[in-house]
């Protein structure tokens, strides 16, 4: 009698258990998966514009390429590698610029040469709606 009571309890508290589990369970936020932001289908948009750019049969490919592309808090950072002087790099940004549709308050874009290491660039070029265009020389031509 006192083994199907000690039996009794333990399957009791095995249940109790699972219940409380299981409830605990239900308090841990799921994993969301979310969708697409605006700045995904903006990076998405600029990398068809750039592939577009490069593969067109009658356009020769740019001298220039995006090496890297983060954003944070309303701004897009983009590090430019180019073969063209540095009198293109309003052209370029405004490039870059151009699909993202205002997504962002800024938008950086650092150039650098082919010979120079990543992330070390010589100039800026930064997009504001309200300042327009700004090139930065960093470091000498």
């Amino acid at each position: 009698m006192h083994v199907a009571r000690f039996v009794l309890a333990g399957l009791l508290s095995v249940v109790v258990a699972g219940v409380l589990m299981s409830w605990a369970g239900s308090l841990v936020p799921r994993p969301q998966v979310r969708p697409p932001s605006d700045s995904d289908r903006a990076i998405a948009s600029l990398a068809d514009v750039l592939a577009r750019a490069a593969d067109a049969p009658t356009t020769p490919a740019p001298g220039w390429q995006v090496t890297s592309a983060m954003s944070a808090h309303g701004a897009i950072v983009f590090e430019v590698e180019s073969q063209e002087s540095t009198a293109r790099d309003l052209e370029i940004t405004a490039e870059i610029v151009e699909p993202l549709d205002g997504k962002y308050e800024e938008v950086l874009v650092y150039f650098r040469g082919p010979e120079a290491p990543a992330g070390e660039s010589s100039r800026r070029v930064q997009w504001t709606p309200r300042g327009g265009f700004v090139t930065t020389q960093i470091a000498p031509p």
